[in-house]
Formats: structure tokens, C-alpha cells, sequence
């Protein structure tokens, strides 16, 4: 059995509302950014059981500075079978994702920021299984709410791995912001030679 696997699959999903949507205004290019890699799963299936404890997927726009191979490979010891950037919650009650999903009205649901993610080869299935008996919802809570249901193990990259940024700074109102973030950033930890990975934009 190797580690885990690494790598992105690029793409969206569909966006034919009459074969995804839960409801009319159901966007699945952005309400359910994680079909590309649970799809993609699904097709390599075999090797994915039979091969790799998982997958790493990591967005376009992460940063990161030493190894990211060593890096990652420091948690190969951690057992949990979903890890994502803080550990999975509940949503509160402020989410700005509440309600864009189809478990029903007394169904708790848990998120996670999901901008990397370290994924099962067994849970990444199950989640495909989920969408195709109808599943629908916002991505950061797809894996999250799986997990809780079944008990799974699940950790946070910001209490994993101390290297991870955690500025919880949202610059999405300047688009030149995430530059002097990431200048800032890299100055910080010129001198320091340990694994560090962020997100410009959002941590």
C-alpha cells in the first residue's frame, strides 16, 4: 500500500441544473467545488482501494514555502480519514452557506475551509455514492457532515502542522492584497528553512 497520493484534477462539474441541482438557483460550479476530485475517484476507484491510502488536493492559488512532499508527508502517520485546514465544526448560525443543501430541516451539519484537504480513499468513495443517491451541498460540508454521521476521525491543518498559517485575514476587497500578504509572509520566514504553506487570499 503506497501513501498518500498527490494532485489536483482541474475542471468544473456540469452545470446542468436539471441533473444536479437540489433546487432551482443550485449553482454546482461553485456550490459543489469538490465534484471534480470525488469524480475523478470514482473512476480510478480500483487502483485508489487497491493502491493509496488517499489523496492530497490542494487549490491552484495555495502558497508555500520549504517542501511541500516533506511537508505533507509529516502527518503520513496521522490515521484520520479527512483532514482539511481547521478541524470539521458545526456551522453557526452566521454561515453564509446555511440552507444550500437537501438533508432535511433537523439534520446537523458540520464544514470545514477546504481550500487543501487530505482525503481517504474510503471516504472520497463514500462521498461519491452520497451525490449519486442524491446528496447536494455546499462543499466545505460535504466531507464534514459525512464524517460526523459515520464517526470518523477528522483533524485541522492549523492544529496539525504549527507551519500553517493562520493570519485570519480575508482580503477578497482588494485583489492586489493577497501580493502584499504573500511579500509580507515570505519576508517573515525568509531565515526560517521549516515547511510553511497559507492561503494569500483567506489564512
Amino acid at each position: 500500500m503506497r501513501s498518500w497520493a498527490t494532485g489536483g484534477v482541474p475542471g468544473q462539474w456540469p452545470t446542468d441544473p436539471g441533473t444536479m441541482a437540489a433546487s432551482a438557483n443550485f449553482r454546482p460550479a461553485w456550490h459543489f467545488c469538490d465534484a471534480p476530485y470525488i469524480a475523478w475517484a470514482q473512476i480510478h476507484r480500483r487502483i485508489l482501494r487497491n493502491h493509496y491510502r488517499g489523496l492530497w488536493i490542494m487549490e491552484s492559488d495555495m502558497e508555500w514555502a520549504g517542501s511541500l512532499r516533506a511537508g505533507l508527508a509529516s502527518l503520513n502517520s496521522d490515521s484520520s480519514e479527512y483532514i482539511s485546514v481547521m478541524n470539521c465544526q458545526q456551522v453557526p448560525a452566521e454561515w453564509s452557506h446555511r440552507g444550500q443543501e437537501n438533508y432535511g430541516p433537523n439534520k446537523t451539519t458540520y464544514f470545514s475551509l477546504v481550500q487543501i484537504v487530505r482525503i481517504s480513499s474510503r471516504l472520497v468513495l463514500e462521498l461519491g455514492r452520497e451525490i449519486r443517491r442524491g446528496r447536494r451541498v455546499y462543499c466545505e460540508a460535504l466531507a464534514c457532515t459525512h464524517c460526523a454521521d459515520m464517526k470518523y476521525t477528522t483533524g485541522g491543518l492549523h492544529e496539525l502542522l504549527p507551519t500553517v498559517s493562520n493570519r485570519n485575514h480575508n482580503s477578497w476587497s482588494n485583489p492586489l492584497e493577497p501580493f502584499k500578504c504573500t511579500a509580507s509572509f515570505m519576508k517573515s520566514t525568509e531565515n526560517d528553512t521549516s515547511f510553511h504553506i497559507f492561503h494569500p487570499c483567506k489564512w
